[in-house]
């Protein structure tokens, strides 16, 4: 028997059982073994470092296509909310506005609408060697000192997993999605950094650049509604990797 250690937890698996638990996603590359069959020490080791994890690495559990992104009715919900929420951050200076009803409340949904972002296009790649769970993906944003890390690291940790997903199903099947870029992934990350720093000064520079960032979100959106209703579309469409 192996034993495995992944997020706190130890378990006693069969050989058969580990090379099952990394081909269908549930052990990843965070996991530690500890085996003499295996390493032939009782120390542990990195799950990467086993020979069953480089050989089933490549062999991607690939789940039933998930619901597909509307990218047209996010990004005018975005830019509505965003709009209003900006707005309402200028107006609060002339004391023409009230913060809850016209800034925060706006602001909260919109904040909603990103989270639940988040969760699909990280769900839509969930496999054996993505570096976080869809849920993992959302929670980040939630730790403070830490969310200024993952508000960069949860949309470039997608476009990097998302391109080694689509390099995968390009080497086994022939056929992949379009990769992604990763600089306006980047360029988001900047710009909300931005927003924050401009409305820790004033109502009216959070406004000003809440506007701005709106361009930048909606872009980001855009990639990310093309990027998972395209893979999704090739899970439904393709019988080869629909089988996988």
């Amino acid at each position: 028997m192996i034993q495995v250690r992944f997020r706190r937890k130890d378990e006693e698996l069969s050989m058969e059982q580990l090379r099952s638990r990394i081909a269908d996603g549930t052990l990843r590359r965070e996991a530690k073994v500890r085996s003499t069959e295996i390493f032939g020490d009782e120390s542990w080791h990195s799950i990467e470092s086993t020979t069953q994890w480089a050989q089933l690495a490549p062999i991607w559990h690939v789940p039933p296509p998930g619901p597909s992104l509307s990218k047209t009715g996010l990004s005018i919900a975005v830019i509505l909310f965003g709009g209003i929420a900006g707005l309402g951050r200028i107006l609060q200076r002339t004391g023409t506005s009230d913060s809850w009803g016209s800034a925060v409340l706006p602001g909260l949904v919109n904040a909603i609408i990103w989270f639940d972002v988040v969760y699909i296009m990280w769900k839509s790649i969930r496999g054996s060697f993505t570096s976080t769970s869809p849920g993992d993906a959302v929670v980040g944003f939630f730790i403070p000192g830490y969310n200024v890390y993952w508000l960069f690291g949860a949309h470039i940790g997608f476009a990097r997993n998302y391109n080694r997903v689509a390099a995968v199903l390009q080497d086994r099947f022939g056929k992949a999605p379009p990769q992604l870029q990763v600089w306006p992934f980047v360029l988001f990350g900047i710009a909300f950094l931005t927003w924050a720093v401009a409305s820790s000064i004033s109502n009216v520079a959070g406004g000003v650049v809440e506007f701005v960032q709106l361009g930048v979100r909606v872009l980001v959106l855009s990639k990310v509604c093309d990027a998972v209703n395209a893979l999704h579309a090739l899970r439904r469409d393709s019988v080869d990797i629909a089988q996988a």
